[in-house]
């Protein structure tokens, strides 16, 4: 069978499929036990899913029809990278003897300190993501979503984890350990590819003996997933800016989707990145040419973020829509100040009350300069970077939602990068004036 026979076969497979499925067939099949309110609700969906995968086919045909005519043919023109490491960089930054020896390394010893207390009791919200979501059926967790406290992929992985190992904390907790110590390697992958093998080493290690991000991989909740996504997605999209190659768009908009389907803040990663890449294209001056490979891979990202939302999507949109809903509700509430957001995370630093404003002097005095430094070494790292927790901040204030620091552990890998940049770069400097002014003492 040719391959363009298996596409038409398969695209009408497809919109047969979406025909002849009833709503309440699909309903009954992924939560038969759901109660007759939820059961509209998944009904909903399942219209939804069987319009997506009606547009599934249609398209699928389509693209089999032009393909026969021979109107599909892949673009050969080459264009100049939209991004490229910094060439200006430091030599020792990309030197490192043992490298992948040394990432072995880390790498064990994060997941040995994230196993320690692994099986401690859980928490309030942990105690509701298991009760509400991971003990249900697969197919009941992928079709409800009643609070925003369900984070759908992790409830999936978790539930699956109960299933093989029994529900113990510890089994309950595993899917946030692995991707955890997933979004270190995620981390030195990053740091690896825009500043080198050195800065790579001293991030991961960071990361691996943080006390936050420890906790965060043994919280049964999806925000140890978010910071892997949101760290991989960006290795991608660098990648997919540097060599033009398809095979990065499809690696992105995959871990793209997938993060989306575990916290629905991760929009605002892909909202950050689209306006990034729309940027560099009107500043190449040829957005007419180079605009379809970038929009394909967003528009790829859309497309598989639909397919995984599509049963629920009618319930998000209730949900959200709700006056107050992922906030304190009609009232106003002191998590929804910027200072207090500030001030709980100086908290949670183990920084004391008495030295609040000390710290956020030093740190406006710190990070006005060192970004603005860092934007000048590589913009668009720094701007892909940091872009997703502005937008996020902003529209979460604009709406009156409360403003948790968890919201913004996605950008954990970035600020430990920074840190390592600015650190090092610091002490070259350093070294250098103590050197000259040696040097001038013993001549």
């Amino acid at each position: 069978m040719g391959k363009g026979l298996f596409y038409v076969l398969l695209s009408i497979f497809l919109i047969l499929a979406a025909v002849f499925t009833g709503n309440e067939q699909i309903t009954h099949f992924l939560a038969p036990a759901a109660e007759p309110g939820m059961f509209s609700k998944i009904n909903d969906g399942a219209l939804l899913f069987r319009i997506i995968i009606f547009i599934d086919g249609i398209l699928l045909l389509l693209y089999s029809y032009y393909q026969y005519k021979g109107n599909i043919q892949a673009s050969t023109e080459k264009y100049p990278p939209l991004w490229t490491p910094n060439k200006n960089q430091p030599t020792v930054w990309h030197e490192y003897s043992y490298y992948w020896q040394t990432v072995s390394i880390i790498l064990i010893a994060a997941f040995i300190l994230r196993i320690i207390s692994l099986n401690s009791d859980l928490w309030i919200d942990e105690v509701f993501t298991v009760v509400n979501y991971v003990r249900l059926p697969i197919g009941q967790i992928v079709t409800d979503y009643s609070t925003d406290n369900q984070h759908i992929f992790f409830s999936v992985l978790s539930h699956i984890s109960i299933t093989i190992f029994g529900e113990h904390s510890w089994s309950i907790r595993l899917p946030s350990l692995l991707f955890g110590v997933a979004s270190i390697w995620a981390t030195m992958k990053l740091a690896s590819l825009v500043f080198g093998k050195r800065i790579a080493i001293y991030a991961g290690l960071l990361m691996a003996i943080s006390y936050h991000h420890i906790w965060f991989s043994q919280n049964a909740r999806g925000y140890a997933i978010l910071l892997f996504g949101a760290t991989l997605s960006t290795y991608y999209l660098l990648k997919a800016l540097q060599h033009q190659k398809w095979r990065y768009w499809i690696g992105y908009a995959t871990i793209s989707a997938f993060s989306i389907w575990t916290h629905i803040t991760a929009v605002f990663i892909s909202l950050a990145h689209g306006i990034v890449i729309f940027i560099l294209l009107i500043n190449d001056g040829n957005i007419k040419a180079r605009l379809w490979t970038p929009l394909a891979g967003f528009l790829l990202t859309a497309w598989i973020t639909i397919h995984l939302h599509a049963l629920i999507l009618p319930q998000m949109i209730a949900f959200y829509m709700q006056p107050g809903a992922g906030g304190g509700g009609l009232r106003k509430t002191a998590m929804q100040s910027p200072m207090w957001l500030l001030q709980e995370t100086l908290r949670n630093l183990g920084i004391s009350t008495s030295y609040h404003w000390i710290a956020i002097a030093g740190i406006l005095a710190l990070t006005i300069p060192v970004g603005y430094w860092l934007f000048k070494q590589d913009r668009v790292f720094t701007t892909i970077s940091t872009l997703p927790g502005v937008l996020l901040f902003a529209t979460m204030f604009y709406l009156g939602r409360n403003l948790w620091p968890r919201m913004f552990f996605f950008e954990m890998s970035a600020i430990i990068i920074m840190i390592v940049i600015a650190l090092l770069t610091l002490g070259i400097y350093i070294r250098r004036k103590l050197f000259n002014n040696a040097s001038k003492y013993y001549a």
